[in-house]
């Protein structure tokens, strides 16, 4: 027999020269999709040629040390491309080529599934692969080269015989048929089994989830980064907020700079334009000669002569009117006395020459009115002084803070207006938190009342497990929903119960735990919608109900009850109709014979010769008393074996339920103890929160009085600055008032006024003089002494009013010829100087060549600025340029400003432009995360709860405790983790399992419960592991071995899991189950030739091959 292995220029060839055996055929229906089906050896390490069978649940490997056990392992990762650290046996490909050979091959055959193949590659590629839709299998081909130039070339691979150019179909197909050989919980070698108790919490959680599906791990890392990426993007809007308000102040304050520099720029051109235009001028005046410079000068030095003789002339008169002043009271007190006497005996028209005074005197008042106006502005300017200096006062002891302090205060607001939206920003983080967790806790109150309620109830989904019922009571709902509430029916152990309770444990042991929790689909229009939903998302069993009737027995009722039995197993099952149905035919309960007492050899002996018209067994499986009993003939001899085991009591279909009732209330008990101390932790966490928030509280009470402080500063810093500000002002407003008043005064100081005052006295005198001679003259001569004593009194009067008037006119005159004076000398230093400049050529003509520089737009705006000035003299340009430059003195030009407030604008824009994009994003994530964050959150809590339950129940069965236990998912996703606690006395408390703290075997105790637990969440085809029972003592490895054995094998189609343990030995009598399979290998130089002698390969060595 010839068996193509590499297609048509590389065959295997495997002999049978006598002809008389042939291949097994193999049942691909019970195997699932990426299961290995087989592996052939090539001069592949200890093997010239080799072929290993593989069943569909638990496979041993079983041989010597050397005897190349480890060579599956090998060979399993070297064709399906995975990575030589996973196995740590070699660094090259070449050094698994066996010693002496040149190359080598191994083939692996895989299960295969179009519809799975088809969704990897196009029909171009599955027919250039070579893979059609009626392929049971997909075999793939490595050819390893010891002697290659390039390192490419060291391997060559066949996909079902046809040679492909690259290795990137094989990782998608091992992509697709979900096999991680990375992954520790899949593939695990005896060099890495410790690895997996080192792993951390986190990397045991990339690990599981990868076990549990590549999709549910993808979307935990697509969701890790969706959230990283959503706190980045907030934080990020956080701090672009905050530096766009630092922007905007610093703006304005930049702004106010720019102003400043413009302002000082502008009085710069000013200033420039001035001293252009003091330079034109000069130079005007130079170019119109130097003899009107000498003429000027000589008509100042005159005026200065003449004001300064004036000004002598002033002062000295002031002591001679001093002196006339005493004289002249003097005589008008004689005279006043003589006049008396003359007057009262001799005048009688003393009357008249009263009035004739009285005239005189309101002359004199009206004179005397100019004097009181200039004394009215004389008060004002004094009333005006004192007013400045009473501002000035106030402004020089006006205490106010310095403006930097203004500033600082300004930027601390911002900085605490920061924080504080910052620790808003952690309150109200902490308060959703304590929200979630009140939610969290009102949902584990609630479970507990359902729970505490439960036994009362009348659902049956309340004999299954936690984590059963809410995956089943979705799948229900969900069908409901949908409109298939009749069509999609609720587990066995839900609906079905026995007649008797007698026959319960045998129905525990009889059906499948897969058809026992699972959905049956009552019509194919059902399972099409709702089949992938629920074998998917939910990770439930599903299967659909045939429409044909249930398959008659082998014999009838009244004959199997003549043989002894009291009926088939489907007579004593009843409850939901199609349920039932369902469960008869996978099981086959409907050919499985059981009684309540034990058999006895004799039927034993009789069920062994019970076959049908073909020789085959009527009776595969019977159930009698306590025990269970399986026939197995053999295809080779004809031979009939019979094993046994004990059955153990079950908690399902009881009829009475005392059983699952007891065990229920235990669970409930248990679960409310479990859920009181979640509550209390939430309690404790949500008191630790609120805590926090107080915490928090009292920061932002701090904040706030300080800011609150801040701004109480800055409004008393602007007030301040305001008062400041309008005392200036008003000192302003006073200073131009005392200038007006000065003018007034200075009005009534002119020579020419007092002038006109001298004239008006002097006409005064004359006409009252002569007035009084006319009335005197008729007068008789013995009043004429008396009339001119009064007279000369009189006269004298008025003198001496006129002299006291001229005296207030010179004091006033005084002040204003020294203005004049000072006002003249300047004049005369500046006609001097400029007298020098316009005889200095040197001068001339350096002003000569600074005007002829001047261009056209130059001297158009010195004109401009000429016709605004009158008179255009030397001088007056002067005085100007000099208040300009004052002005200039009293501002700061910041070089930086202009540059740096061009920045911040662009900042400004660039940080408005981005902030809608950063808010869509983080509005986007935002959604996206919370659309898929609490499917999966579910997907996880669910998964690990059941594979925690499931590895609790387990580690009861060794008589130790373990748990897995989940890290709050309220947490970052890439904060999450999984811990495996473990103790290995019931009395001990539980620790997290190490490779530092446990020994060998309880590591691999542990690891392969782990494995166990999660077999039934995994979608990998298939775990390999190579000697992880070498570290047990002798009690845990049988148990552990039948756990094993329990958990992966089915004797139904598509049900258990596919296992290789590789292992150099076992313990004698160990638990075996139908579907479990042992490769035992041989080897060694004394080996005979099988192909000489072909019945050397009995039943024990040689199981995949079958006698004609």
């Amino acid at each position: 027999m010839t068996q193509k292995l590499y297609g048509d220029e590389h065959q295997l060839q495997f002999t049978d020269s006598n002809k008389k055996i042939k291949l097994k055929e193999v049942n691909y229906r019970k195997y699932k999709t990426g299961n290995i089906i087989s592996i052939e050896l090539q001069n592949i390490m200890v093997y010239t040629k080799g072929k290993f069978m593989f069943d569909s649940n638990l496979n041993m490997i079983l041989g010597a040390n050397g005897s190349g056990k480890s060579t599956v392992l090998c060979s399993i990762n070297i064709v399906l491309d995975g990575s030589l650290a996973n196995i740590g046996r070699a660094s090259e490909m070449d050094h698994f080529i066996k010693k002496d050979c040149d190359q080598g091959a191994i083939t692996i055959a895989l299960k295969s599934d179009y519809n799975v193949v088809a969704k990897i590659f196009s029909e171009t590629e599955l027919s250039s692969l070579n893979i059609k839709p009626s392929d049971q299998t997909v075999r793939i081909t490595r050819r390893l080269y010891r002697f290659a130039q390039k390192s490419s070339k060291k391997y060559d691979y066949y996909i079902n015989g046809k040679k492909i150019k690259t290795d990137s179909a094989i990782k998608l197909l091992v992509k697709g048929f979900n096999i991680q050989l990375d992954n520790l919980t899949q593939f695990l070698s005896q060099e890495r089994a410790r690895e997996f108790s080192n792993l951390n919490q986190k990397e045991l959680l990339k690990t599981t989830l990868k076990s549990i599906s590549m999709d549910t791990y993808n979307e935990w890392n697509s969701l890790s980064e969706v959230e990283t990426n959503k706190n980045r993007l907030a934080h990020v809007i956080t701090e672009q907020q905050r530096k766009l308000d630092e922007a905007n102040e610093e703006k304005t304050f930049l702004e106010k700079k720019v102003e400043e520099n413009e302002r000082y720029s502008n009085l710069q051109r000013e200033i420039k334009q001035y001293d252009n235009l003091l330079a034109l001028v000069k130079y005007d005046e130079i170019r119109k000669g130097t003899q009107k410079a000498e003429a000027d000068y000589e008509k100042c030095v005159a005026a200065f002569e003449s004001k300064s003789n004036e000004l002598k002339k002033i002062l000295k008169s002031e002591k001679i009117y001093s002196k006339i002043k005493d004289k002249v009271n003097d005589e008008i007190t004689k005279f006043e006395k003589e006049a008396r006497e003359h007057v009262r005996s001799t005048y009688n028209n003393n009357n008249e020459i009263n009035s004739w005074k009285h005239k005189a005197n309101e002359e004199i008042a009206n004179l005397k009115h100019f004097d009181s106006i200039k004394r009215k502005y004389e008060t004002e300017c004094q009333k005006y002084r004192t007013a400045i200096e009473d501002i000035e006062k106030q402004i020089s002891e006006f205490v106010i803070e310095e403006k930097s302090d203004y500033d600082q205060w300004k930027q601390d607001r911002l900085k605490i207006g920061g924080n504080r939206r910052n620790l808003d920003g952690e309150l109200q983080e902490e308060t959703n938190f304590i929200t979630s967790l009140k939610r969290k806790q009102n949902t584990a109150e609630f479970e507990i009342k359902k729970l505490q309620n439960s036994l009362t109830g009348k659902d049956p989904l309340l004999k299954l497990d936690s984590d059963d019922q809410k995956r089943f009571k979705t799948a229900l709902d969900a069908a409901n929903q949908k409109g298939f509430k009749d069509d999609v029916l609720p587990p066995a152990v839900a609906c079905l119960e026995v007649v008797d309770d007698r026959y319960a444990d045998f129905m525990n042991v009889a059906i499948s735990r897969n058809t026992s929790l699972a959905v049956t689909f009552a019509t194919l229009e059902a399972k099409n919608a709702m089949g992938k939903f629920i074998s998917s998302n939910l990770g439930l069993n599903t299967y659909l109900l045939e429409q044909t009737p249930i398959p008659s027995p082998p014999i009838s009722i009244e004959q199997l009850k003549k043989l002894g039995f009291d009926g088939y197993a489907s007579d004593f099952l009843e409850g939901h109709s199609k349920v039932r149905k369902m469960v008869i035919e996978k099981n086959r309960l409907y050919r499985t014979p059981v009684r309540m007492n034990d058999l006895d050899q004799i039927m034993i002996d009789k069920l062994k010769r019970l076959v049908d018209n073909n020789g085959r067994l009527i009776f595969n499986q019977v159930f009698a008393g306590r025990s269970s009993y399986k026939f197995i003939k053999s295809k080779y001899d004809g031979q009939v074996s019979v094993s046994s085991f004990n059955i153990q009591s079950g908690r399902h279909y009881r009829k009475t339920g005392s059983i699952v009732l007891d065990d229920l209330k235990k669970q409930t008990q248990e679960s409310i103890a479990h859920i009181n101390k979640s509550i209390e932790r939430i309690n404790g966490e949500i008191v630790e929160r609120e805590n926090k928030i107080n915490a928090i509280r009292i920061q932002l009470l701090r904040l706030s009085e300080e800011g609150n402080e801040i701004v109480e500063k800055i409004k008393k810093y602007e007030i301040q600055a305001k008062i400041h500000s309008d005392l200036h002002r008003q000192k302003e407003r006073f200073e131009k008032n005392l200038e007006n008043a000065k003018k007034k005064v200075e009005e009534f100081s002119d020579s020419k006024t007092q002038d006109m005052k001298a004239k008006v006295i002097k006409n005064v005198l004359n006409f009252k003089i002569n007035q009084s001679l006319a009335i005197l003259k008729p007068i008789k001569p013995l009043a004429e002494d008396a009339a001119k004593s009064f007279y000369s009194r009189q006269k004298k009067r008025l003198i001496l009013q006129s002299l006291e008037n001229e005296q207030l006119l010179n004091q006033g005159e005084t002040g204003v010829l020294q203005r004049e004076y000072k006002e003249l000398e300047r004049q005369v230093a500046e006609t001097k100087e400029f007298l020098d400049e316009a005889k200095n050529d040197d001068v001339r003509k350096s002003l000569e060549k600074r005007v002829s520089s001047y261009s056209k737009q130059d001297i158009k705006a010195l004109k401009h600025l000429a016709a605004s000035i009158d008179p255009l003299t030397t001088t007056v340009v002067a005085t100007a340029l000099r208040s300009k430059n004052s002005e200039l003195q009293g501002l700061h030009f910041d070089d930086e400003s202009e540059n740096r407030l061009k920045e911040i604008s662009h900042t400004i824009k660039v940080i408005n432009a981005e902030l809608p994009k950063l808010q869509a994003a983080f509005d986007t994530a935002s959604s996206e995360f919370a659309a898929r964050d609490g499917a999966l959150k579910n997907l996880v809590e669910t998964t690990v709860n059941g594979i925690s339950e499931k590895f609790e129940s387990l580690f009861k069965n060794v008589g130790c405790k373990g748990k897995v236990t989940l890290s709050d998912l309220s947490q970052p996703y890439k904060d999450w983790e999984i811990e495996i606690q473990v103790a290995f006395r019931l009395n001990a408390q539980m620790q997290k399992l190490s490779g530092k703290t446990h020994s060998g075997g309880e590591q691999s105790v542990s690891t392969m419960l782990y494995l166990i637990s999660l077999q039934r969440y995994t979608k990998a085809p298939f775990t390999v592991i190579d000697e992880i029972n070498q570290g047990m003592d002798a009690n845990n490895e049988r148990k552990i071995h039948e756990i094993l054995v329990k958990e992966t094998c089915s004797s139904n189609e598509g049900e258990g899991a596919q296992y290789i343990l590789i292992t150099p030995k076992l313990l004698t009598n160990l638990y075996y189950d139908y579907g479990m399979q042992c490769n035992i290998i041989f080897a060694g130089l004394e080996m005979p030739d099988v192909d000489k002698d072909s019945h050397l390969l009995n039943l024990g060595a040689a199981p995949m091959y079958e006698l004609p």
